[in-house]
């Protein structure tokens, strides 16, 4: 004779259990508040709407960025008024190419080249973090 095997209680799912006015427990900036599942929920809603527009209004503020720059010389002063209603900085990258002259001092050894010391240890630094040095070398060096 077969016996049925009794039925095992299952455990409810996540969602059978969630209960949207559930009370949490929260903490915010080191305070304890009391808030609904349901609020919760709507918070992070309105914060990827938050995102949304944020990123929206970004790649807005951008585009006009792009026009003032592009069409500067034509709209004069009013490229400036407008980057200044937005707190936006004009600004355009531009490639010089630069000749440069050094008188140095080196110390050797005799017998030593300090022609090759000079070529290999002297570098061009910026301390100002709108340049930056694309390239450099050391063409000629000859003694004074």
């Amino acid at each position: 004779m077969n016996e049925a095997t009794p039925a095992t209680p299952t455990e409810p799912t996540l969602a059978e259990q969630y209960n949207t006015w559930a009370p949490l427990i929260i903490e915010v900036n080191g305070e304890f508040i009391t808030r609904t599942a349901h609020e919760v929920e709507y918070a992070f809603r309105r914060l990827d709407t938050y995102r949304s527009l944020n990123d929206t209004m970004t790649t807005n503020i951008e585009s006009v960025k792009e026009y003032l720059i592009e069409n500067y010389d034509d709209l004069g002063h009013h490229a400036d008024e407008l980057a200044t209603l937005l707190d936006i900085e004009l600004e355009r990258e531009v490639t010089y190419s630069i000749s440069m002259s050094a008188t140095v001092t080196v110390t050797v050894k005799m017998g030593e080249d300090a022609e090759d010391l000079i070529t290999e240890n002297l570098y061009i630094d910026s301390s100002d973090s709108n340049i930056n040095i694309d390239d450099y070398n050391v063409d000629t060096v000859y003694e004074a």
